[in-house]
């Protein structure tokens, strides 16, 4: 059994993809398993459309994996990628986080990550090329992954619940490229001298932040469409779909503890963060938060 079959024969949701009114050919099966092929090998769709248990046309493909993309994200993403929405959930989550980590109110770890595109249409002025691209000269999707200690995927929505101060005390981690918030724990920036308090308090978060940067890893050996070196080639508004379904899959296979494979390395460099902040008052709560993290790790 390859990972795509978690969707075919997963009921609750094949009935759903079935469902969704874009999706309407005869065998759904070779289209979701077209589609999560696509996923995984990237972009090559004439490969994908000649394997002989798919056998479909390159243009076929490409149509299929949109259609497949649309109705993952509006059928599956809520069921699979969501955010604690109860207080006894978030206590059971921070609890879980305290246990591994020794860290109190913490719901998990931010990052961001750029999926490569090809050159977006001008032909929105709502939505013009210059906005993908990014500072290396190339066009992409600057993703924003969000994780819990359960190692699924958070969406943006579900984390902005954290920068309005909808539920409470909680907090996620990031790297020095956020900044710093009651709601969001960073290194000091200067690095502090090596052996003091604020030295160890970055070493420990650091630390912690690597289950993030290694599920990115994961993520992108699953679906190597992901891959810097595998560029999608779609539309923004597509492209952003596709990225949606496979952090949804991965949720999926998370969920049924399917194997995961070691992460992929890499050297990456590109970290825009894009978590609105807030001014003023935030700034006092930050640093409360952060000497009571240090005091605690001290």
């Amino acid at each position: 059994m390859d990972f795509g079959d978690i969707i075919v024969l997963e009921t609750e949701a094949a009935r759903r993809v079935r469902d969704e009114r874009r999706i309407h050919r005869r065998n759904l099966e070779i289209e979701i398993l077209a589609a999560v092929r696509f996923y995984a090998v990237g972009s090559y769709q004439r490969f994908v459309g000649q394997d002989y248990n798919i056998v479909l046309a390159q243009r076929t493909v490409s149509k299929v994996v949109k259609e497949v993309s649309y109705a993952i994200v509006h059928r599956l993403l809520n069921v699979y990628i969501k955010f604690p929405s109860t207080a006894e959930e978030r206590r059971a989550v921070a609890s879980g986080f305290q246990a591994a980590h020794g860290l109190p109110d913490c719901l998990g770890c931010i990052d961001c990550t750029h999926i490569a595109i090809v050159t977006p249409l001008n032909n929105d002025a709502n939505d013009p090329p210059i906005g993908y691209k990014n500072r290396k000269g190339n066009y992409s999707i600057n993703t924003q992954f969000g994780q819990l200690t359960t190692n699924t995927f958070l969406t943006k929505d579900e984390m902005m619940r954290l920068v309005d101060g909808r539920i409470g005390k909680y907090y996620l981690i990031g790297d020095s490229g956020y900044s710093k918030q009651s709601y969001m724990l960073t290194p000091i920036v200067p690095s502090p001298p090596e052996g003091s308090t604020e030295y160890r308090y970055n070493v420990k978060i650091s630390r912690i932040r690597n289950c993030v940067e290694r599920t990115n890893g994961i993520i992108k050996a699953i679906f190597r469409c992901l891959r810097k070196d595998r560029v999608l080639h779609y539309q923004p508004q597509a492209a952003a779909l596709i990225i949606l379904s496979c952090c949804t899959i991965y949720n999926m296979m998370h969920q049924y503890r399917y194997p995961l494979p070691e992460p992929e390395t890499s050297t990456e460099e590109l970290t825009d963060h894009t978590i609105p902040t807030h001014t003023a008052t935030s700034s006092s709560a930050a640093l409360r938060r952060q000497q009571d993290i240090i005091m605690l790790i001290n």
